[in-house]
């Protein structure tokens, strides 16, 4: 043990007088909670701890308080902490770490101000275009998910609702629902234009005609070519209407010299809606055709023979408009047609003008229709023209222009959408400014009904009457009758067989000039008969191998002019 030096002040009496200082503080402890209300509360400075009394220096060291000194003039206790609020005087600093501020809630918040105005809510989230969500919701507007679906009750668009909390049910495992087939699955799709549907096609084929020029006895056949372009033409639009078909082609005999010939033909049908009951009608249609070195138009003569085909096209177009009175229809339509023929050429090198036979028909329609029930309509139409030449004279000196009247009654017809068309009858007559020509006038027959007589089968039946012009002398003009039939049956959903049948008959009337059906008769008459077959394999919806054989044969009263041919070609047709 370390023995106490002189000069080191003896500690005992001061650790007593410690001992007995902080026996007398916890024993007053209580008394000065009750006189200082400060101490009731936890000092803010002081962190789970309670104050302590301030220690003061005495004549003895630090002590809790003096003797004698009164308790009132005691320093008050430290009640600051670093950061907080400004230290009073005398009092014990806590050096300790400040004390956050903490920010109270508010008792009335404002309400939320939203959106802030001029920005633009943000649109809603959408799936990638690659998701399936996003594939599936294309599907759904193309309209290739339906509600009906064949081999299963289950359709995945449909909720299934919720067991109650009480059942157990086995999960129900969606089944995809198979694709409803086609109708016409190697039907072509075609190109749409807005709300136009156009289904063009080409046609490319090759084959062999035993009579190319159509003349009575041909002195060999011919490898024949074949090139078609055409196209369908539909809207699809809420209101108006377009429809039509357009078609040209152009046959080439590769050994037979002038026997080429073209030959085209469309129409184009359109109607404007105006109101609920009024409409605006308006169309066209066109033709292009040859005709042959035996036809009665073409006259070479003793020692001469034709070298050419000529070209006789036309082209007409109508306006007009459509009111219905409830069931009442009543139109009126302007017609305006323009024909137009080539020169004849003969083996000596003269020419035979047929253009001199050139006219212009201006003509307006009237028609009245009542509609009996949705799918009859019974009507009324009569045609007024004008028929007007360019030349006033016609290569044998006839003054050809004329004024024309037909009239002809019938029904539209559409019975459960199997049987639909029109068919009507009438007369016609034409008279010429020529006292030298006689009135041409007859019967008129016309129809066009399609009947759809099974999924697989469709029948088709034409008819037509025209009043045709002519260039022989003292005839005034040829009435032409036509007919056609044609059956279409589907023996595979790829393989189509095709059956056509036509008789047309063509009466020229004037001065020493009987009807057709006088058959010992010095009279121009000539009965064409057509019978054909075609087969059309689809390989895909846009290449179809097409093989066909067609046959005709023409009886006429002119000497030399009857002709049989059969000409068969086999190609291939491309559509979109």
């Amino acid at each position: 043990m370390k023995p106490i030096s002189p000069k080191t002040p003896n500690m005992a009496p001061v650790l007593l007088w410690n001992a007995g200082a902080l026996a007398l503080a916890l024993a007053t402890a209580p008394v000065a909670a009750q006189e200082a209300p400060l101490f009731r509360e936890r000092p803010p400075a002081l962190r789970g701890v309670a104050p302590a009394p301030a220690m003061e220096a005495g004549p003895m060291g630090l002590t809790g308080a003096a003797p004698g000194v009164p308790r009132s003039a005691r320093p008050p206790t430290a009640l600051y902490s670093a950061g907080a609020v400004e230290p009073a005087p005398q009092a014990a600093i806590n050096h300790g770490r400040p004390r956050k501020a903490q920010q109270r809630p508010l008792l009335n918040p404002p309400p939320n101000p939203g959106v802030k105005a001029g920005r633009p809510a943000l649109p809603p989230l959408e799936p990638y275009k690659s998701s399936y969500a996003a594939r599936r919701q294309a599907r759904e507007m193309r309209g290739e998910l339906r509600g009906e679906l064949r081999g299963s009750a289950f359709d995945p668009r449909i909720p299934v609702p919720a067991p109650p909390p009480g059942v157990a049910m086995e999960p129900t495992i969606p089944v995809k629902p198979r694709r409803i087939p086609e109708a016409d699955p190697y039907a072509p799709l075609g190109v749409r234009l807005g709300g136009l549907r156009l289904v063009p096609y080409m046609l490319m084929e090759g084959g062999y005609d035993t009579n190319p020029n159509r003349v009575n006895r041909p002195a060999r056949g011919s490898k024949l070519l074949h090139g078609e372009v055409g196209t369908s033409i539909e809207s699809n639009w809420a209101n108006h209407s377009v429809k039509g078909d357009l078609r040209f082609g152009y046959y080439d005999a590769l050994d037979v010299k002038g026997a080429d010939r073209p030959e085209g033909r469309g129409k184009i049908d359109a109607r404007i809606d105006v109101t609920r009951d009024t409409q605006v009608d308006v169309g066209g249609a066109f033709s292009v055709d040859t005709l042959r070195p035996g036809s009665p138009e073409i006259q070479p003569g003793a020692n001469r023979t034709s070298t050419n085909r000529p070209v006789a096209w036309s082209v007409g177009g109508y306006l007009g408009a459509t009111h219905r009175f409830n069931r009442l229809e009543l139109s009126l339509r302007g017609t305006l047609d323009r024909s137009q023929t080539g020169d004849a050429q003969f083996s000596d090198g003269t020419t035979q003008r047929l253009s001199l036979n050139n006219h212009t028909t201006i003509g307006v329609k009237p028609r009245i229709s009542y509609e009996l029930t949705p799918g009859v309509k019974p009507f009324v139409e009569a045609t007024i023209d004008r028929r007007i030449h360019d030349s006033e004279y016609d290569v044998n000196n006839f003054r050809r222009n004329s004024r024309g009247l037909a009239l002809r009654a019938g029904t539209s017809v559409e019975i459960a959408r199997t049987l639909t068309g029109e068919i009507s009858g009438g007369y016609a007559e034409r008279a010429y400014e020529d006292p030298r020509l006689v009135n041409l006038r007859g019967p008129v027959i016309d129809a066009q009904l399609v009947w759809n007589a099974s999924p697989l089968t469709t029948v088709k039946l034409r008819a037509g009457t025209s009043l045709n012009e002519t260039t022989i002398p003292n005839a005034s003009g040829a009435l032409v009758r036509r007919v056609s039939g044609e059956i279409s049956h589907a023996l595979l959903r790829n393989v189509t067989i095709t059956g056509t049948l036509g008789y047309q008959v063509s009466s020229y009337q004037g001065r020493n000039l009987s009807p057709a059906s006088n058959f010992g008769s010095v009279g121009i008459n000539e009965r064409l008969l057509s019978v054909g077959v075609r087969a059309d394999y689809n390989l895909t919806r846009t290449v179809v191998v097409r093989g066909s054989w067609q046959h005709e044969r023409l009886k006429t009263t002119v000497p030399g002019a009857d002709f049989t041919t059969n000409v068969f070609l086999l190609g291939l047709r491309l559509q979109r």
